[in-house]
């Protein structure tokens, strides 16, 4: 079996747009990726399988009920969305993977210190919302964690 299925992979400033359940092979709620009665019981939790670390939960906001759910493998970008009832689907924040470069030695500095300080800001909010790592996701996704939150000379 496959990792789970991530078909779009967008950013916080994409419109809106309609999308299915994410965790399925089938691109269905049925799937083998789906949580055990989880949709019926709105139940978060944690799905690790194929190097793959998914958090989910459960709410409601002004639009409705939803699903926010956090994708992490380390061969990938993290994914992190909200799914509304009736399809609609929301980009939201993740920590990044790649940063921007300067040949300047202070702007480079500038914008590495912005990097971190923006990944640490997604990390706690994830952290606020149950997303955090725990130890028990695979290694790889432990690690990319790590080495998008610190720098290694510190």
């Amino acid at each position: 079996m496959g990792p789970p299925t991530l078909r779009y992979q967008g950013n916080v400033d994409d419109p809106p747009r309609k999308c299915g359940w994410p965790l399925s092979s089938q691109g269905n709620v049925d799937g083998p990726f789906r949580p055990p009665d989880a949709v019926e019981q709105r139940k978060r939790g944690k799905i690790m399988q194929a190097g793959w670390a998914v958090w989910y939960l459960f709410g409601s906001d002004e639009k409705g009920d939803y699903l926010d759910y956090y994708a992490s493998h380390r061969m990938t970008d993290d994914r992190h969305v909200r799914i509304y009832a009736d399809g609609l689907c929301e980009d939201l924040p993740t920590i990044r993977e790649f940063r921007l470069c300067s040949k300047d030695p202070e702007e480079d500095a500038r914008l590495e210190a912005e990097y971190y300080a923006e990944n640490q800001k997604v990390s706690r909010m994830l952290d606020e919302k149950g997303f955090g790592l725990r130890g028990d996701e695979p290694g790889g996704v432990q690690m990319n964690r790590f080495l998008h939150l610190k720098k290694l000379d510190e």
